[in-house]
């Protein structure tokens, strides 16, 4: 899928960085799916459509984000089950170390854009039919740190796209 199709939007609501006591996060990041804005999008091309997911985001170390000079350089990995594919990959900006102190948790929101419909019988995608007036989306969502940890894999509930 074309990049233009997904946009992201990270907002670290809150950081625990420095508390008097210690957080008991691992070092492997840990995501936990906690809701989505809807669940249905029209089928598109571009930006016709969007979805938010909210999700909590735990790593022990902090060593989330990548910048300038490091190997890899995308967080998040974001597959398509419908296909198996990666469908897009977003870096989140590197987390300054002196920052994080005592583990980082923070909630985020990933936007994405909306797809377009695969339906049977070699139909392109994106285009419309009435004997196929709906598919059904899932996103598997993985974080990766900077040590390359990978997070669990997290499954998005089912997404209906309409495809007329």
């Amino acid at each position: 899928m074309r990049k233009e199709l997904f946009a992201i939007s990270i907002i670290f609501l809150f950081l625990i960085a420095g508390c008097l006591q210690k957080n008991e996060f691992s070092n492997t990041p840990e995501l936990r799916f906690i809701g989505m804005s809807k669940d249905s999008l029209m089928q598109g091309f571009s930006k016709e459509d969007s979805i938010v997911f909210l999700m909590e985001l735990t790593d022990g170390d902090g060593d989330i984000g990548f910048g300038d000079g490091d190997t890899l350089s995308e967080s998040i990995l974001i597959t398509d089950l419908r296909t198996g594919n990666i469908s897009e990959q977003f870096n989140i900006p590197k987390i300054p170390e002196n920052v994080v102190v005592n583990g980082l948790q923070a909630e985020m929101q990933l936007k994405l854009f909306t797809t377009c419909c695969l339906l049977p019988e070699n139909i392109p995608p994106c285009d419309k039919s009435d004997k196929y007036p709906y598919d059904t989306l899932q996103y598997e969502i993985i974080i990766i740190d900077r040590a390359g940890n990978k997070s669990e894999p997290v499954l998005t509930p089912p997404i209906i796209l309409i495809c007329n």
